[in-house]
C-alpha cells in the first residue's frame, strides 16, 4: 500500500513499513513478490526484496530538485509492454533498458488509469489521451470545453469504453463518438461525487464515492450491494480502491482503511444508527423476519434487508421491549421467550401465554406438550385449542437453564451456566425420576454447547466436541479440535447458527447480528496465496540475527524463532516440523509464531504447512545450520586427538 508513512506491507496479520525516501507514497506496481515499483514526492524507485526477506530501494529519479518550481508527485505508477510508466501532474517518465523518457502533459493531467493493459490520461483541458507508442494519442476532447473530471474507465468486450465522471454520470465512448448514458447508478453518483473506481470478475463495477462511501452494480448498472458508514464503514470518503481475486475489496478512505469480503456468505447487521442492540435470536416467517435483541422484539421486511438500500427496516413491536432470549416456531406460530414471560407473536404483534419472567428456551416436546426453560428451572405447557396453558413447574430441576434438548421420549437435557448439565429421565407426569449431573470442567475449552443430530448427544466447546456413549454413560472426545465458522465479533458462547430456513442461519455477534447463506460444504477450498516465511531469526540473551536460506551461524545463537503466514486467508491452521530436532510433526493449531531453545550445532531444516477446512496446502521449509562451539569442532577434536597422543608418548618415554 502506498502511503504517507512510505509503503505499507500487510498479510493479513501484521503490517511492515519501508521508507528510503522523503515525501508521501503516492502510487505502486507490483512486478512480483520480491519486486516493486513505486511512485512518491519528487522521486520514483524500484523495491528488490533481498535474502533476509526485506526491501532494498534504489531511486530512478533523474533528477535531485523540482524542476520549474514544480514539486512532481507521482500519482500513477503502471507496467507496459517493456516499461515501467510513472506519471506525475505535469509529466509522463517510462523506463526501459535503464533509460528514462519524459513525455511533458498537454496541460496537466487530471488523472491517469490503466485498463485491460491500457494506459489513460485524462487533461485538465485537452481530452482523454491514450499512450500508445511511446506517444500521447487524442481520443476525444471534452464537450464544451469542460473538464469532465474522469475518475474511473472500464472496456467492455466489444471495444466500447465506459467513462465514470466525479459528478457528471457515466459516459461511452465508441467509433469515435461520446455519449451520456442514464443507469440505475447514475443519479447516485452524480448525487455523491464519485473519487475512485475498479471492476472485479468481468461482471461487477465498484464505484467509490466522496460522500456515501462504496456502490457495486452489474455492467447494467444496476445497485447489487451498497456499504456506508450506517453499515459498519468508519466514514464515507473513499479515496482509493483495489480489489483482490480471493474476494476483498480493499478501500483507503478519508482516514485509513477498511477491507469488505464481499464473495463471503456471511452479511452483517451492525446497531448503528437503528438502535435494535445486540441480536439474541432470530425467526423467518414468510417475508417477516423477527429480531430478538437485549432491547426488545423488532420486526422487518426479509427484502427491504438487502445491502443495496438504505432505510432501515428494524421496527420494534409494540410492548415488546426489554431482553428477548429465544424465538421458536412451533407448529404455525412463532414463540418469543422474553424476559418478560412467554409470548406467541400473532399478525405481528405480542400476545401474552405466561407471566413467568425470563424463558431462555423452548422446546416442543410433542405436539401438545411445550417445555420452557425459565430463570429458575422448567415450565411445562399443554395444548389446548389453539393456544398453549400452564400447567405446573417442573420439581426439583432448578437453575437458569438456557438450553433443553429432549433425547428420546423420557430422556432430557439441561444446561445450566456455571452449573453443569442434568441429563434426567421423566415419568408420566414429568417428574424427574433419576437425573445426572455432568460438571463442564471435564471438557476442554469454555462456553459448552448442547445439541443433538443422527449420533445422539452432543457437548461442544471452543476447542472441542464430545459424543455421549449410552453404554458407558460418558462423554467420548471425537474431536481434538473444532472448525468453527470464521464469525467476526461473534456472541460469546454461540456457535451453532439458528437455521432461519434451509438457506440463512443467524449468528448472534457483539452489537449487531449476522445471516450466513447456507453453502453446499466444499472438501477443498482454494488457496489465494502461497505460505510465506515472514521472520526467521537466530537469538541469544544479548543479541538478535537475521537468517537467510542456507544461513551458518555461530553455536552462541543456538536459538531460533520463526514466524510464517498464508496471507489474507480466514481460519487458516499451521503444522510444522524441524528436521534435526523433533520426532513428528506437530499438532495443528493457529499458531504462526513457533520458537526452538538451545539447539545443538547441526543441519535443521524446518517444514511448514497449513491447513483451511480439509485443505491441506504445499509444504515449504527453510534450512539453516548452527556451528558447533570451538571446543567441539573437527579442529578441536583433532587438537584433543594430537594432545592425548604426545602426552602417551610423553609419558611412555618416562616410564
Amino acid at each position: 500500500m502506498a502511503s504517507e508513512n512510505g509503503l505499507l506491507e500487510f498479510d493479513g496479520k501484521k503490517w511492515n513499513r519501508f521508507r528510503d525516501y522523503k515525501g508521501y507514497t503516492r502510487s505502486l506496481f507490483l512486478a512480483n513478490d520480491s519486486t516493486i515499483y513505486t511512485g512518491a514526492d519528487m522521486d520514483f524507485g524500484i523495491w528488490r526484496k533481498n535474502k533476509f526477506q526485506k526491501f532494498d530501494y534504489q531511486s530512478l529519479y533523474p533528477y535531485n530538485r523540482k524542476i520549474g518550481g514544480v514539486n512532481e508527485e507521482f500519482w500513477g505508477t503502471y507496467a507496459y509492454q517493456n516499461q515501467i510508466v510513472f506519471v506525475s501532474h505535469q509529466n509522463l517518465y517510462q523506463y526501459s533498458n535503464k533509460k528514462i523518457t519524459k513525455i511533458p502533459a498537454p496541460v496537466r493531467f487530471f488523472e491517469s488509469f490503466q485498463v485491460k493493459g491500457r494506459i489513460f490520461l485524462a487533461d485538465e483541458k485537452k481530452g482523454l489521451y491514450e499512450y500508445v507508442n511511446n506517444q500521447l494519442v487524442l481520443l476525444f476532447s471534452y464537450p464544451n470545453d469542460k473538464n469532465l473530471e474522469i475518475s474511473g474507465i472500464y472496456i467492455e468486450q466489444n471495444g466500447t469504453i465506459i467513462i465514470v465522471t466525479r459528478s457528471s454520470g457515466i459516459y461511452t465512448f465508441q467509433n469515435g463518438k461520446l455519449q451520456t448514458v442514464t443507469l440505475e447508478i447514475s443519479p447516485e453518483i452524480i448525487k455523491n461525487k464519485v473519487f475512485s473506481f475498479t471492476y472485479f470478475d468481468e461482471k461487477y463495477w465498484a464505484f467509490g464515492t466522496i460522500l456515501n462511501g462504496l456502490y457495486i452494480t452489474d455492467h447494467q448498472g444496476k445497485i447489487i450491494q451498497h456499504l456506508n458508514k450506517d453499515k459498519g464503514m468508519p466514514n464515507n470518503t473513499i479515496l482509493s480502491l483495489h480489489y483482490q481475486k480471493n474476494g476483498k475489496i480493499w478501500m483507503g478512505l478519508d482516514y485509513g482503511l477498511s477491507c469488505s469480503d464481499i464473495k463471503n456468505n456471511v452479511t452483517y447487521f451492525y446497531n448503528t444508527n437503528t438502535n435494535f442492540g445486540t441480536g439474541y435470536t432470530a425467526a423467518l416467517e414468510g417475508d417477516s423476519f423477527y429480531l430478538g435483541t437485549n432491547q426488545g422484539l423488532y420486526n422487518a421486511s426479509w427484502n427491504a434487508m438487502d445491502n443495496n438500500i438504505d432505510i432501515n427496516p428494524f421496527r420494534i413491536i409494540n410492548g415488546a421491549e426489554g431482553q428477548v432470549w429465544t424465538l421458536q416456531k412451533v407448529g404455525n406460530t412463532i414463540l418469543c421467550g422474553h424476559d418478560r414471560g412467554l409470548f406467541e407473536i400473532e399478525n405481528g404483534q405480542l400476545k401474552k401465554i405466561y407471566n413467568e419472567p425470563g424463558v431462555m428456551s423452548i422446546l416442543s416436546y410433542s405436539d401438545d406438550i411445550l417445555l420452557t426453560g425459565n430463570y429458575n428451572g422448567i415450565s411445562i405447557f399443554k395444548k389446548e385449542g389453539n393456544s398453549w396453558k400452564f400447567v405446573k413447574k417442573m420439581k426439583v430441576i432448578l437453575g437458569a437453564i438456557n438450553q433443553i434438548v429432549k433425547e428420546n421420549n423420557r430422556t432430557l437435557w439441561v444446561n445450566i451456566p456455571n452449573y453443569g448439565f442434568i441429563r434426567f429421565v421423566m415419568d408420566a407426569q414429568f417428574n424427574p425420576i433419576s437425573k445426572t449431573i455432568i460438571n463442564p470442567k471435564i471438557f476442554k475449552g469454555y462456553f459448552p454447547y448442547l445439541f443433538k443430530d443422527h449420533l445422539g448427544i452432543h457437548i461442544l466447546t471452543n476447542k472441542s466436541e464430545y459424543l455421549y456413549n449410552n453404554t458407558t454413560h460418558q462423554f467420548d472426545l471425537i474431536k481434538k479440535q473444532v472448525y468453527l465458522k470464521n464469525i467476526n465479533n461473534r456472541f460469546t458462547g454461540f456457535y451453532l447458527p439458528i437455521a432461519l430456513n434451509s438457506e440463512y442461519g443467524f449468528y448472534s455477534i457483539h452489537n449487531g447480528f449476522a445471516l450466513e447463506k447456507t453453502i453446499k460444504q466444499k472438501k477443498n477450498y482454494p488457496f489465494y496465496s502461497e505460505l510465506l516465511f515472514r521472520k526467521s531469526q537466530a537469538f541469544n540473551n544479548q543479541e538478535t540475527k537475521d537468517l537467510y536460506r542456507g544461513s551458518e551461524v555461530p553455536y552462541r545463537f543456538n536459538n531460533v524463532k520463526f514466524s510464517f503466514v498464508h496471507p489474507h486467508e480466514a481460519a487458516m491452521q499451521y503444522q510444522y516440523y524441524l528436521k534435526g530436532f523433533s520426532e513428528d510433526w506437530s499438532n495443528f493449531s493457529e499458531q504462526n509464531e513457533i520458537e526452538f531453545l538451545g539447539l545443538r550445532e547441526g543441519n535443521y531444516i524446518l517444514f511448514v504447512k497449513a491447513k483451511k477446512g480439509e485443505q491441506i496446502s504445499s509444504v515449504k521449509s527453510f534450512s539453516f545450520t548452527i556451528n558447533a562451539p570451538w571446543y567441539r569442532t573437527y579442529w578441536s577434536y583433532l587438537f584433543y586427538f594430537l594432545l592425548f597422543y604426545a602426552t602417551y608418548v610423553i609419558l611412555k618415554k618416562t616410564h
